[in-house]
């Protein structure tokens, strides 16, 4: 059983996380083809289609990541689900696209100072074009993801991942097509996604919608879709929001900072979904008794996942010289410690809100979003004028600390699966390093090449300490890959 569970988890983990990985592994080529101005408008454009995917179909992804549950158990009427989804995702991106091509352009008017460098034509319809596609990808890969079909799961996502990084290098590299290149290579892996799940399913496609699959969906989507939306702001609003009150080279700096720093967030909401299964099963009614056990295993194996590649991503920015010799950029590095402890003590948060979509309770989700909203802006409208980036760091951090009690507080069972000594005794210890290296920095005692490094190896010293009865016995990430998972089929 523990083999079977961490197996499935880092398999899902991995692919999860291939597409981001890659657009990680780019980022040295986007320092190097782009100016700081360039490089700004090009975060801003990939924030933007980010936005687009939730509203040319309403969110629905995340309805139909709740939603799937009630026809997992009735294989034909998964199937016409599908296919009720993906019909309502092309009606909907239809609507969109008529209203944006033609206001697009004085949208980007009102929403961006730096209008004649970030425009809607070419930059923003290219940017609207990818988000329509990723909407029709992102609830196709949702049915897979929850049904555990691990074969069309991994061809989707590695058609995804390789088929943008390879057109975004050919693009700029042999066609010197620039910044415009660089996102249609985007948009083109994404299409090559989104024609997978139509091809996949065309015979389910109907012009008709059916209210009795998509009712329970739409309400679900009364509250989700808005904390979706909600959500986006609190990932990408301070970004828009420098650029309106800074300038851009301040928004290229925080973008490469949140570019390289978020993928901590990347990482451990790919683990959250490739264990979400086993997290709903044991939060069932007649769950058995050994569930409690998996439970506690796969919390572990989240954390201390998290927790190292924390740790891996503040080694990485601490030695950015390697990544470009740009040396604008460096300003970033001392900043990453606290940046990426909000992401470490945040993943708390994460995890805890699977209790919430295993109830459908979409409103109190949206209402705990909208509080971290609130006062992440409250925060970098008081703080960004003043301190600049760090106003940015300080804004973020503060926010996800604050928003750890107001969770938890009013829903004390939440806490109660992570007190156990092996969850917050090595969070805790993780924090305390990311503190000390901070200071170290901030003191000049060591370079900060050495510190990254040096972090890095005390938290997998860390880790291994903790784990080490259980990597004995082959519990837990060598376990993964000693056996290989049975996943059963719709």
């Amino acid at each position: 059983m523990y083999k079977k569970v961490i197996s499935a988890s880092v398999v899902y983990t991995l692919l999860t996380f291939m597409q981001p990985m890659l657009s990680l592994l780019l980022q040295p080529f986007y320092l190097k083809w782009f100016s700081n101005a360039e490089y700004a408008v090009f975060s801003l454009m990939n924030s933007y289609s980010s936005l687009v995917t939730l509203l040319s179909t309403l969110g629905i992804g995340a309805a139909v990541y709740t939603c799937y549950y009630d026809y997992s158990q009735k294989p034909e009427e998964l199937k016409r689900y599908m296919g009720q989804v993906l019909s309502f995702c092309l009606w909907a991106n239809l609507l969109f696209a008529a209203i944006i091509f033609v206001l697009g352009q004085p949208l980007f008017s009102v929403i961006f100072r730096a209008e004649q460098a970030v425009s809607f034509y070419p930059y923003g319809a290219i940017a609207t074009i990818c988000g329509m596609a990723g909407a029709i990808a992102v609830p196709y890969t949702v049915f897979l993801r929850n049904g555990n079909l691990l074969k069309q799961y991994a061809w989707l996502t590695v058609i995804t991942a390789f088929g943008a990084t390879f057109a975004q290098l050919a693009m700029v590299m042999v066609f010197h097509a620039g910044l415009s290149g660089a996102l249609w290579g985007k948009t083109t892996g994404m299409a090559a996604g989104a024609l997978m799940a139509l091809g996949a399913n065309y015979r389910l496609l109907t012009l008709r919608l059916n209210q009795h699959y998509l009712r329970d969906t739409v309400r679900f989507m009364r509250f989700s879709t808005p904390n979706s939306i909600v959500g986006w702001m609190y990932l990408y609003f301070d970004r828009f929001l420098t650029e309106r009150l800074l300038n851009l080279t301040i928004v290229s700096m925080y973008s490469l900072l949140h570019v390289l720093t978020s993928t901590i967030e990347m990482a451990y909401l790919a683990v959250r979904g490739a264990i979400t299964p086993f997290i709903f099963e044991a939060l069932s009614p007649n769950a058995p008794p050994q569930t409690e056990q998996q439970r506690n295993l796969i919390y572990r194996f989240y954390f201390g996942f998290t927790i190292l590649f924390a740790s891996a991503v503040v080694a990485v920015v601490c030695n950015l010289q390697l990544l470009t010799s740009n040396t604008s950029y460096y300003a970033i590095r001392p900043c990453v410690f606290l940046y990426a402890s909000g992401y470490i003590a945040g993943s708390l948060a994460d995890i805890a809100n699977i209790y919430f979509y295993h109830r459908k309770q979409s409103l109190i989700l949206l209402l705990y979003t909208l509080f971290a909203v609130a006062v992440n802006i409250a925060l970098n409208v008081a703080l960004m004028p003043a301190y600049g980036l760090w106003g940015i760091i300080i804004a973020s951090v503060a926010t996800r600390l604050l928003f750890i009690p107001v969770l938890f507080i009013p829903n004390p069972k939440l806490l109660k699966p992570f007190l156990n000594k092996l969850i917050y005794l090595p969070l805790t210890a993780a924090l305390a390093i990311m503190g000390l290296a901070h200071a170290v920095v901030a003191a000049q005692i060591l370079r900060i090449e050495l510190v990254g490094i040096l972090q890095f190896l005390g938290i997998l010293l860390l880790l291994t300490l903790f784990n080490l009865p259980h990597l004995k016995n082959g519990l837990l990430l060598a376990a993964a890959f000693a056996q290989k998972p049975k996943f059963p089929l719709l």
